[in-house]
């Protein structure tokens, strides 16, 4: 009989000692993200030929600089879709016949983001056809306002003299940054 309650004790005790295991679903979910700004997107950008200094010189376009904007965006990535492109293109108005607009994006610079910044596929000739100009952004997010992103320089170029027509009072180009999947 002893032995019956101590293996009845024995027993007891295993199950009040023992475990017991419960489990649930955590269900997690990151929506896509595909934000971008240009800062500061107050500005118009103005870009000018200055006459020369002496008659039978070229038009000087070393005015006609301007690095005062910058790309921001946050981005995510999925399986299907690691990557992004920042494309640009015109989408009212040409550039003049004989003349260039070029456009150069730095790599990612600032104190603020993280995550796999884009690439800058170097200098593009902004045109009415969609061109990449920042490649392969992964997860990230650049940091908001200038001084944050990437910085863009646009340049006017002269190509051809002969091509040159009288520019109107007003040559306004409406230029479209996009950030869309690879």
């Amino acid at each position: 009989m002893k032995i019956w309650i101590s293996i009845l004790f024995f027993m007891m005790s295993l199950h009040i000692s023992g475990q017991s295991t419960d489990y649930w679903e955590v269900n997690l979910t990151l929506p896509q993200i595909a934000l971008l700004d240009i800062e500061p997107n107050n500005a118009t950008i103005e870009l000018e030929a200055d006459v020369p200094n002496n008659p039978g010189g070229e038009l000087n376009t070393g005015e006609g600089i301007d690095n005062s904007k910058w790309i921001n965006y946050t981005s995510t990535s999925t399986l299907s879709s690691p990557t992004k492109n920042v494309i640009m293109e015109i989408i009212q108005g040409q550039v003049p016949s004989g003349m260039e607009v070029r456009v150069n994006a730095s790599n990612h610079s600032g104190s603020k983001g993280a995550g796999t910044f884009g690439t800058s596929v170097g200098t593009i000739i902004l045109s009415n056809s969609p061109q990449t100009i920042i490649s392969d952004i992964g997860g990230a997010y650049t940091g908001n306002k200038k001084n944050n992103g990437h910085n863009l320089t646009f340049s006017l170029h002269i190509v051809n003299y002969e091509l040159m027509n009288e520019l109107e009072d007003s040559n306004i180009l409406l230029v479209s940054y996009t950030l869309m999947d690879n």
